[in-house]
């Protein structure tokens, strides 16, 4: 899985967001599974224990007041698509998110083609299923396309929309698209 320029900035924009209101850098990097705490790695064990992270982040966003924050990341595939769970340094999970791409199973991507409706000119794109590890409420995040203009918009498993403001920060879209 590559990164491109594009998607890094989208991604360091949306964690910005949920460290800092004016946050001023983000970095980045992809570390070893032996760098990662053990509160983190046990925690990723017991949330997910038939499968292996191939991947592990570190996101450092440090603010403009000096204050830092770190999240880990694990990038791992279960039945055929990639996910990214994620946890703070002491190993309290903040969420999963699981990337179906253009493969939206059929009853949601139906709901959100009939949401999608209302906004004249858009058409279903991308989506994926983002559970919170906080309080297990899952939400599906679904990516709308006119032409270049984007539009990202939240539906609960029974199809209704979702106002973002409405969910926690665990929610928060990292700004890739698989």
């Amino acid at each position: 899985m590559k990164i491109t320029f594009f998607k890094t900035l989208v991604l360091s924009i949306a964690l910005l967001s949920s460290f800092d209101n004016f946050s001023q850098s983000v970095k980045i990097e992809i570390v070893a599974a032996t760098s990662i705490p053990t509160a983190v790695t046990t925690a990723f064990q017991q949330n997910f224990p038939s499968v292996q992270a191939y991947k592990w982040e570190k996101h450092t966003v440090t603010g403009v007041s000096g204050t830092e924050g770190t999240k880990y990341v694990a990038l791992f595939n279960e039945k055929g698509l990639v996910n990214r769970a994620r946890y703070y340094t002491a190993g309290t999970g903040i969420s999963v998110t699981t990337y179906y791409g253009t493969k939206i199973p059929a009853d949601i991507a139906e709901k959100a083609k009939k949401v999608s409706s209302k906004y004249e000119g858009f058409t279903l794109h991308t989506g994926e299923k983002v559970r919170s590890l906080v309080n297990a409420k899952e939400v599906y995040r679904i990516r709308l396309r006119k032409g270049v203009s984007k539009l990202v918009i939240y539906l609960d498993a029974q199809g209704n929309e979702i106002n973002k403001d409405q969910l926690g920060a665990e929610f928060e879209d990292d700004g890739i698209e698989q």
